[in-house]
């Protein structure tokens, strides 16, 4: 081998029959192998199972006399991953050996997935935007967009275009194709600017108001297209246009909304109220003359004495104040009062008056404290349910558990949080996919508003327990899931207890069908055979179907009925849990035969029923005549 490949930084080797001949010492920085490892190595021992099939191809061109170039496989390191590798390789037909080069992809490939991932990363960014992100070239075709763009599209337009497609497109109405038409035309030119624009809004038949910024694409000098973004600025324009309607109506405003204003001059000691001020205080202005000590009789007694501290550092330090408090009118009636103050300046900052609003806030501080007493018995509740309660914020992957959880299955109550993926990994493998697969179909459908399903959890300790949950779904005005709030239920002894029971049940089941004397459950109310035994249809000569569609009165004598009633009827009253006595029966074929009853009255099917054993003494009974 040359003294240039033994210093090459590819892998130079040659191969014949499956194995390496030669190879430069390179193997080691790329695979990690020396060159004897290598050689004593078979050619595909270390190629990655999903390329070997490729390579197996690739090796054929070879062998048909073509060269192979820029052929890429993976090849094991020997710390066991994967390295990618760049092949170029020539036969030399006489000696039937392979002459190769092999170049190291690893930061190429490193390139490319960051560049996907970069790609991807800025796809996600502006599919997450509510702006509207687009490009056109100059041929005012789309080349990138985000959802927001077409999704815009065709709810204004009733169409939905794709990368492309013209912008300035043939379904679009004439007046708004010549007028955007105009606008990528100033893009074009090299123009920035701000415009705005709009859309309708089917929904509302109104107009949705855009502010749009279009940016011409500079490569040197020439410019290569156009990128614009459009903000969605309607509910600013319509606050602009309602101010001015809103300074008219402020006045009423204020009494709506159960706001005043004062003003106290620290000059004259004179107090003065807004008109909206007396209804709070429940007073009449034409017949009520405002003083501080007027003012200061109505604040509740507890109150006063903070609401003077922070009049004083009002006074004395010019400190704002923005406190609540309550005040106590002459009914009795107390409410909750939100204040605001301001100190105001002279041109030589001497402090020369105080103003600022009060609010009537009793309807919003009651309700705060009800939820605050709401949240807090539910806290207590969740503290104690022996349920798992969670609160999962969709949007943040975030799910909350109570302490109960740890309870339940385990673990340090310090850690209340996990994402959903971390819960999925928890579900028994056997459940997890059709359990998930659930759930994210369910959170898909708008109409849904909650999820039930069950399935097995994994505790700390490795066991799983069985679970029944019931979720909450709570969605935005789209229709989308951003909320779940619900609760595990442990129901793993009630499994268990199933399970044991249609074991018991398949038990008896067998006991019933394998017992040698005939047996058979009778309905206490219509007489009808419930469920009969092998031995039962040898024994009568019915068939199993016709047992069903009979009484226990057809195979009885007529005569034998009235005695058949009266011990139905006994057990019926429940004068007896367990009744034996001796009995005539008749076949099918009409033998009559003489049988011991023993019977015990069970609920069968969820029916009042009595299970029957019957054994036929008949033969005894001749037997003992005999004798």
């Amino acid at each position: 081998m040359s003294i240039h490949s033994l210093l090459a930084p590819d892998i130079i080797c040659t191969a014949r029959d499956g194995k390496f001949l030669e190879i430069n010492p390179a193997c080691i920085q790329i695979l990690g192998y020396s060159p004897a490892e290598m050689m004593d190595m078979g050619f595909t021992d270390l190629i990655h199972p999903d390329d070997l099939s490729a390579t197996q191809s690739a090796a054929a061109v070879l062998y048909e006399g073509k060269t192979l170039r820029h052929f890429v496989n993976r090849y094991r390191h020997k710390k066991g991953h994967y390295v990618p590798l760049e092949w170029s390789a020539v036969l030399h037909p006489e000696s039937d050996t392979m002459y190769c080069i092999a170049r190291n992809m690893s930061h190429e490939q490193a390139v490319r997935d960051a560049q996907i991932l970069q790609q991807r990363n800025i796809d996600a960014l502006i599919n997450n935007s509510f702006d509207l992100i687009w490009s056109v070239d100059t041929e005012m075709r789309f080349t990138v967009a985000n959802n927001a763009v077409f999704d815009r599209t065709l709810a204004s337009y009733g169409f939905r275009p794709k990368v492309g497609d013209k912008a300035v497109h043939a379904k679009l109405p004439r007046e708004v194709q010549k007028h955007w038409k105009t606008l990528y035309g100033r893009a074009l030119s090299g123009e920035s600017f701000v415009i705005e624009t709009r859309g309708p809004e089917v929904e509302t038949e109104n107009f949705v108001v855009f502010e749009t910024y279009m940016r011409p694409i500079m490569v040197g000098d020439k410019v290569h297209g156009v990128v614009c973004m459009a903000r969605d600025i309607t509910a600013k324009k319509k606050l602009e246009t309602a101010l001015f309607e809103e300074s008219k109506r402020l006045n009423e405003a204020q009494h709506v909304a159960k706001i005043g204003s004062w003003h106290y001059d620290l000059l004259t000691g004179k107090l003065e109220w807004s008109g909206a001020m007396y209804p709070i205080f429940g007073l009449d202005p034409k017949t009520t003359k405002i003083t501080p000590e007027t003012f200061y009789a109505f604040i509740h007694p507890d109150d006063l004495p903070e609401f003077k501290r922070l009049q004083q550092l009002s006074i004395t330090k010019g400190k704002d104040k923005d406190f609540t408090h309550r005040i106590v009118l002459p009914d009795g009636t107390e409410k909750y009062i939100h204040q605001i103050g301001r100190s105001n300046y002279d041109k030589k900052r001497k402090l020369i008056s105080l103003s600022g609003t009060m609010q009537d806030v009793t309807r919003e501080t009651l309700l705060h404290k009800a939820l605050t007493a709401a949240n807090e018995r539910f806290n207590a509740v969740a503290r104690t349910a022996e349920e798992a309660i969670y609160d999962w914020d969709i949007l943040a992957d975030c799910l909350h558990w109570e302490p109960a959880y740890y309870t339940m299955f385990g673990g340090a109550p310090g850690k209340k949080t996990m994402n959903i993926k971390q819960w999925a990994e928890k579900v028994h493998p056997n459940d997890a996919a059709a359990t998930t697969e659930n759930l994210y179909k369910t959170l898909e459908n708008k109409r849904k508003k909650e999820w039930k399903y069950a399935y097995r959890y994994k505790k700390t300790d490795g066991s799983y327990a069985f679970i029944n949950e019931y979720g909450h779904i709570f969605r935005d005005k789209t229709g989308k899931a951003v909320r779940m709030v619900g609760c595990l239920s442990d129901v793993t002894e009630t499994t268990e207890m199933r399970r044991q029971l249609e074991i018991s049940e398949k038990k008896y089941r067998d006991i019933f069908e394998m017992n040698p004397y005939p047996m058979w459950v009778y309905d206490l109310e219509t007489l009808r055979f419930m469920a009969v035994n092998k031995a039962a249809v040898k024994h009568y000569g019915y068939r199993h179907k016709e047992f069903l569609d009979m009484t226990i009165a057809d195979i009885r004598p007529s005569t034998e009925k009235a005695k058949l009633l009266e011990a139905v009827e006994r057990v019926r009253r429940g004068e007896r849990l367990y009744h034996a006595g001796r009995y005539v029966h008749r076949k099918k074929n009409g033998e009559i035969i003489q049988v011991e009853i023993r019977s015990n009255p069970i609920v069968y099917g969820g029916r009042a029923a009595d299970l029957v054993v019957a054994i036929d003494i008949t033969e005894e009974l001749s037997r003992i005549q005999l004798i």
